[in-house]
C-alpha cells in the first residue's frame, strides 16, 4: 500500500520505499481548502497553485492572477491615505498594513512629518517650511522671489516676497532710467524714428540710440531769413537734413 492507500500491484524488494507511490493524484486537502493536485507523494505538499483574483485594502481594486495563499494584496498603486499630521498623504505602494507606526503616528500628530509643508499661503505662493501641523503658517518667511517695477515700468528689481499680497507690494522710484527712456521716447517722436519693442527695452541702457538722436541733432538745419536785414522778421525752422525758409 502506498501513503494514499491505493494498493500497488506486484512485487517490491523488502526496504524499497521510493516505490511505495501510486501514479494518482494525491488529492489531499490543502490549508487554503483547495486540493494537492500532485501525483501520490511522500512529505509536505508544495503550496497551491490555484489563482484568484483578491481586492486590495486601500483602493478596494480587484486584483487578478493571485495565488490563493497570498495574504496581502497591492495593486501598485500609491497608497495616498492622510497621514497623522493631517496634512500629507502616504507615498508607499498600496499595502494592507498601518502607513506609520505608533510612534511615528505620535510624532506626526505633534511634530508633523518629514515632507514640506505646501500648504498656500496669502501671498499666492506655498509655505516652504518643514511640516508643521500644531503651528499656522508664517508668511513672513516666504523667500519666493517678486519682480517689482516703478511706475512708468522703466526700472524693475526683484525682492523677496515676505507674505506681502500682490496689493501690498509698492511699486519702487524712477530713476535715472526712467528719464533716459522718457526722453529718448519724446526724441524719437519728435524725429518721427519708429522703434520695436525689442529697441525700445535695450534703449533704457544703451548708448546707441542716445547717439542716433545726437546725430540727427547735429544734422538738423538752423535756418535763418533776415527779410532785407529786418530783425523784427527772424525765422528760426529746426528740421531733420534740410531746412525751409518761412516768412
Amino acid at each position: 500500500m502506498c501513503l494514499r492507500q491505493s494498493r500497488i500491484h506486484g512485487l517490491i524488494l523488502c526496504g524499497t520505499v521510493a516505490l511505495h507511490q501510486c501514479k494518482n493524484i494525491w488529492n489531499k486537502v490543502l490549508e487554503c481548502g483547495n486540493r494537492c493536485s500532485e501525483y501520490c507523494h511522500f512529505g509536505p505538499c508544495n503550496r497551491c497553485t490555484e489563482h484568484l483574483s483578491i481586492t486590495c485594502k486601500t483602493h478596494n481594486i480587484l486584483v487578478h492572477n493571485i495565488h490563493c495563499w497570498t495574504k496581502t494584496v497591492s495593486c501598485g498603486n500609491t497608497c495616498e491615505q492622510l497621514l497623522p499630521c493631517n496634512v500629507h498623504t502616504c507615498q508607499r505602494s498600496c499595502h494592507s498594513d498601518n502607513c506609520v507606526n505608533d510612534l511615528e503616528a505620535y510624532t506626526m500628530a505633534n511634530e508633523g512629518c518629514s515632507s514640506k509643508c505646501d500648504l498656500p499661503l496669502p501671498c499666492g505662493h506655498k509655505c516652504a517650511q518643514k511640516c508643521h501641523p500644531t503651528k499656522a503658517c508664517n508668511a513672513s518667511l516666504c523667500q519666493e522671489h517678486v519682480r517689482i517695477m516703478c511706475v512708468c515700468g522703466g526700472r524693475e528689481d526683484t525682492q523677496y516676497c515676505g507674505g506681502r499680497r500682490p496689493a501690498d507690494i509698492r511699486a519702487i522710484a524712477c530713476g535715472d532710467v526712467c528719464k533716459i527712456a522718457e526722453r529718448n521716447k519724446r526724441l524719437r517722436e519728435a524725429f518721427n524714428i519708429k522703434a520695436n519693442p525689442k529697441q525700445a527695452e535695450e534703449e533704457k541702457a544703451s548708448a546707441s540710440f542716445n547717439g542716433l538722436i545726437d546725430s540727427n541733432l547735429m544734422m538738423a538745419n538752423i535756418c535763418y531769413n533776415n527779410n532785407n536785414n529786418n530783425n523784427n522778421n527772424k525765422t528760426y525752422t529746426i528740421q531733420k537734413r534740410s531746412c525751409s525758409i518761412s516768412n
